[in-house]
C-alpha cells in the first residue's frame, strides 16, 4: 500500500472536510506515492514516537494532533515543529494528522469516549449542517437497478441508522443527439421521448464526486443527466460532543470517582455538584468548553472534557457539573479508535502504537 492508500482508509473515518476552519488535518509531511512499510498511531508526534517507527521499520506516523498546527517558515529547527519536521525528512516518515476531523466524524472521539463510560442512547451534541447533499439521476428504466446499487455502494443513501435510501419517480425523458454522437436510444439528428426513472438519494458532501463517478461507470448514456443540491438538512452523527444516558441513575460522587477511574486520571477537577445523582452525561474530547451551553440544553446533568478555563468553570455554576479530566485522558482513545479501525481494514499490516506516553504534562 502506498501513503494515499492509507490517507484514503482514514478519510472514509474521519473525513478532511470535516476539520474546524482553524485546523491542520491531513498528510502534512511525506509522498503520497511513497510504499508503506508500517504504521505508528500516537496522540502527539515526539522524538520517541519517531525513533519507534524507524527502528521498527514503519515509515508513517499518523497523530491525532498536528504536529504543524501553525505554518511553517523555515525549517532551521529553531523549535519543537521544525526540529521534529527535519527528523521525519531525514527518517523518511510521512505524518498524517486527523485532528477535528475525528472529533466530529461519527464513532470519533467522543463517541468513544461515551463507551468507555457505556452510555446508552448516545447522540451528537452540536449537529452539524451543511454536511449533506441530494443526487439526482435520470436512467432508463432497465438500467435504474444497477445505477442505484452503484451509488449505494459509493456511499450515498444514508439516513441516520437506515442506508439504501432514495425516492423514485418515473416520467418522460426527451433529448436530441448531435453530429458525432453514439447515443445509447434513438437516432442523430431525431428527438428521442423515453421512459426514465427519477433516482434521488442523500449523499455526505465528501462523497459527491465518488457517488457521481460510480453511477457514470454504470450508465448507459453516454452524457448523464444528474443534479447535485445543497441540503441545510443535519448529519445525523457528524458534529462535535455527544450525549448520552447511563444505564441507571448514580450518585453524583460515586459517577465523579467512576470517571477518574474509567479514563485513568491521575487527578480531575470539577465544580460544585449540582445535583445528587446523575443519568444524563454529555462529553467532548479535548477543548469543549465552548459545548457547555449545548450540554445544559440537553439535560445533561454532567459535562466531561479535556480542559477549561478557570472562568468556564463559571459558565456552568448552578447549570451542569462541569469535570475537567485533562486533554491527554479524553483523546487517547483516539489511539484505539484508529488501532481498530486500520486493523479490521487492513488486517495484515503492521500497525502499533506508540509505546511511550506522549503527555507531556505530570502531576505532583
Amino acid at each position: 500500500m502506498i501513503v494515499r492508500d492509507i490517507v484514503s482508509l482514514i478519510e472514509e473515518l474521519a473525513p478532511a472536510q470535516y476539520q474546524e476552519s482553524y485546523d491542520n488535518t491531513g498528510l502534512t509531511v511525506g509522498d503520497p506515492r511513497m510504499e508503506v512499510s508500517g504504521i505508528v498511531l500516537c496522540l502527539d508526534v515526539t522524538d520517541q514516537v519517531l525513533d519507534q517507527a524507524y527502528h521498527s521499520g514503519a515509515n508513517m506516523v499518523i497523530s491525532h494532533h498536528p504536529l504543524v498546527f501553525k505554518p511553517l517558515k523555515r525549517l532551521t529547527e529553531s523549535n519543537r515543529p521544525e526540529r521534529l519536521v527535519a527528523k521525519a525528512v531525514r527518517y523518511g516518515i510521512a505524518l498524517y494528522a486527523c485532528h477535528t476531523s475525528l472529533d466530529a466524524a461519527y464513532e470519533g472521539v467522543s463517541w468513544r469516549m461515551a463507551h468507555i463510560l457505556d452510555l446508552q442512547n448516545i447522540r451528537t451534541l452540536e449537529q452539524r449542517d451543511g454536511e449533506l447533499r441530494k443526487i439526482v439521476v435520470y436512467v432508463p428504466e432497465s438500467y435504474a437497478e444497477q445505477v442505484r446499487s452503484a451509488m449505494f455502494s459509493a456511499g450515498a443513501g444514508a439516513i441516520g441508522r437506515y442506508d439504501q435510501c432514495s425516492f423514485n419517480s418515473v416520467g418522460c425523458g426527451t433529448f436530441r443527439a448531435g453530429k458525432g454522437c453514439e447515443p445509447y436510444i434513438g437516432e442523430i439528428g431525431v428527438r428521442e421521448d423515453t421512459a426514465e426513472v427519477k433516482i434521488e438519494t442523500v449523499v455526505p458532501r465528501h462523497l459527491c464526486n465518488r457517488v457521481v463517478r460510480a453511477a457514470q461507470k454504470v450508465h448507459p448514456y453516454e452524457e448523464m443527466a444528474y443534479d447535485i443540491y445543497t441540503l441545510n438538512n443535519v448529519a445525523e452523527g457528524i458534529g462535535l460532543g455527544v450525549v448520552g444516558d447511563l444505564p441507571q441513575e448514580m450518585p453524583i460522587m460515586d459517577f465523579i470517582c467512576e470517571i477518574k477511574k474509567r479514563f485513568n486520571c491521575e487527578h480531575i477537577e470539577f465544580n460544585e455538584p449540582h445535583c445528587e445523582k446523575v443519568r444524563r452525561v454529555a462529553m467532548c474530547g479535548g477543548s469543549g468548553a465552548s459545548l457547555i451551553q449545548d450540554a445544559v440544553s440537553s439535560g445533561a446533568e454532567v459535562f466531561i472534557t479535556g480542559e477549561m478555563k478557570f472562568s468556564e468553570f463559571f459558565d456552568a455554576e448552578d447549570a451542569i457539573t462541569a469535570v475537567r479530566i485533562g486533554h491527554y485522558e479524553s483523546e487517547i482513545c483516539a489511539v484505539d479508535i484508529l488501532f481498530d479501525y486500520l486493523t479490521k481494514k487492513i488486517p495484515n499490516f503492521a500497525v502499533r502504537k506508540c509505546e511511550k506516553s506522549t503527555n507531556p504534562i505530570r502531576h505532583l
